[in-house]
């Protein structure tokens, strides 16, 4: 049996400047005073104090033995003297060696146990910092104030949400975000959740960075503007300005970073909830889209209208999307030469598309009001942050600002598909 005396090594500090060295076996502990020269026996003398502080930690350290059982010898060795305390062969010397020995064991095993439940279970701090400040608002929110926040979700993806009381700071913030950023003017807000889905917005954060890469390595590839080749560039380029109108109105939006911009999507509350859990992905393939496969959002939460207002509980999801580089689509949904169920265009980021209200674009660039559809191909482009429940109530008076629309198609997964075989025939 190996005693482990933990107050050994405090004869390094009280011997000091003296050199030494500390060995142990089942019956003795055996301490070396070294020198520089060969000592002879007759300098083993002066070896009282180490004798004495031997049998005092020993007696502390096992204070049920007998003072009088503890011995001690000298005897000489090349480098110096070594001076053996000789350990008392009894069983409660081992009996309490075990209790120090397995109490020390098993505070350490329970401190392993307590510090991996630790680490498992504390909420990782996602590294968020590429993100603008304004972006990341609720987020830093939910690590600075976690008990505001309800774990949400019914499956294995946890996500968390915390309700916004009207009249306090972060109601304000949700009314000008929709107001100010997603032309939301005249939607009544019922409830209003802010959403924190930390594997989305992991994700969200990773794809920032990776555009902002090869943006840096490549600027003149990553920004293409090969359709300027083309019939209909003049058009283009006008979208594209208008896509860029849209980036500059979020004041956080830098030259050095990619942009990031909300954006509002139409549907039940319910499926709000569902999504902000699992994500967009789903929906990207359930419906390939007019403008191109992916998932759709408009920067004006009016012209989603139609998309949550025979809804039974209607909702907005507003989201921080990375559209990248946009390619402006001019082309009707109808157009053979059309993106309709097509993917994004090789070398862009995401389809950007000014639309009227009945949802289909202009033929040439107008004055007049008109709104926007950008269409993104990939779930790591988007961010959820809000969920609105929308009220009724003025829901005359939201048509009535949205003229025109009763004339839209709202595209379903068979009519898509339609009108992918009609493109293609037209092409024949």
């Amino acid at each position: 049996m190996y005693h482990s005396f933990t107050e050994w090594h405090w004869l390094k500090d009280k011997l000091s400047p003296r050199k030494i060295n500390i060995t142990q076996d089942d019956l003795s502990v055996a301490v070396l005073i070294n020198t520089t020269t060969k000592r002879a026996i007759s300098d083993c003398d002066d070896t009282t104090d180490v004798e004495e502080f031997l049998i005092e930690s020993s007696r502390r350290i096992l204070p049920s033995i007998p003072n009088d059982t503890w011995t001690t010898n000298v005897t000489a060795h090349p480098d110096g003297c070594v001076v053996f305390l000789n350990i008392p062969a009894s069983e409660d010397v081992g009996h309490v060696i075990g209790i120090v020995v397995g109490s020390t064991v098993g505070t350490f095993l329970l401190c392993l146990a307590l510090a991996f439940l630790f680490f498992a279970t504390r909420k990782r701090k996602l590294d968020m910092n590429i993100l603008p400040k304004y972006v990341r608002y609720y987020y830093d929110d939910y690590y600075s104030s976690p008990t505001a926040w309800t774990e949400a979700g019914s499956g294995t993806t946890k996500f968390y949400s915390k309700k916004l009381a009207k009249g306090t700071e972060d109601w304000e913030r949700m009314s000008f975000l929709l107001r100010s950023y997603c032309h939301g003017s005249g939607i009544k807000i019922e409830e209003a959740h802010a959403i924190f889905n930390p594997t989305l917005v992991d994700a969200f954060a990773g794809q920032m960075a990776i555009i902002q890469q090869r943006l840096e390595a490549n600027p003149e590839l990553f920004n293409s503007r090969a359709y300027r080749l083309n019939e209909g560039a003049d058009f283009k380029e006008w979208v594209l300005n208008k896509y860029q109108e849209r980036v500059e109105e979020c004041p956080w939006n830098t030259a050095d970073l990619p942009p990031v911009i909300p954006a509002a999507h139409g549907t039940d509350l319910a499926l709000a909830w569902k999504i902000c859990e699992t994500g967009f992905a789903n929906l990207s393939q359930l419906d390939s889209g007019f403008f191109g496969k992916g998932i759709y959002f408009t920067t004006y939460a009016l012209y989603a209208f139609p998309y949550f207002e025979k809804k039974d509980t209607p909702a907005l999801i507003i989201s921080w999307i990375l559209p990248g580089n946009a390619y402006p689509v001019t082309e009707t949904s109808k157009d053979p030469k059309g993106f309709c169920g097509k993917p994004i265009e090789s070398g862009y980021n995401s389809h950007y598309v000014i639309v009227l209200p009945e949802g289909e674009p202009p033929k040439s660039p107008i004055d007049g009001e008109a709104f926007d559809e950008i269409v993104i191909p990939q779930e790591a482009q988007i961010a959820p942050v809000l969920i609105l429940h929308v009220a009724k109530e003025n829901f005359g008076d939201l048509r009535t600002k949205l003229r025109g629309f009763e004339n839209r198609t709202v595209p379903t997964r068979g009519q898509v598909k339609k009108e992918v075989r009609a493109s293609v025939d037209g092409m024949q």
